[in-house]
């Protein structure tokens, strides 16, 4: 988060599991900040029930990606994360 108020962050790639805060919570926070709405945030996270994963994109995920996971698949998850950013 401290990251986020220094410089702009176009994307972020979250894992479910981290230290300090949750991914769900660096989600909530990226939500409600209207100055980082913009930010695209992609669940990259072992977590991928179908469950966690409507809950992720309810939240304001933009992608998930389950781990173990192909280059293709990280290359295809960013490009459509990408197109749909506002120019």
């Amino acid at each position: 988060m401290e990251q986020m108020k220094k410089e702009k962050v176009d994307i972020m790639l979250l894992d479910w599991n981290m230290p300090n805060m949750t991914g769900e919570e660096v989600v909530v926070a990226v939500r409600a900040n209207k100055e980082w709405n913009k930010t695209r945030i992609i669940m990259a996270t072992t977590e991928g029930s179908k469950v966690n994963v409507l809950k992720m994109i309810k939240k304001g995920a933009n992608g998930y990606m389950v781990k173990p996971f192909q280059e293709e698949n990280i290359f295809k998850t960013l490009t459509t994360i990408t197109d749909r950013m506002p120019k």
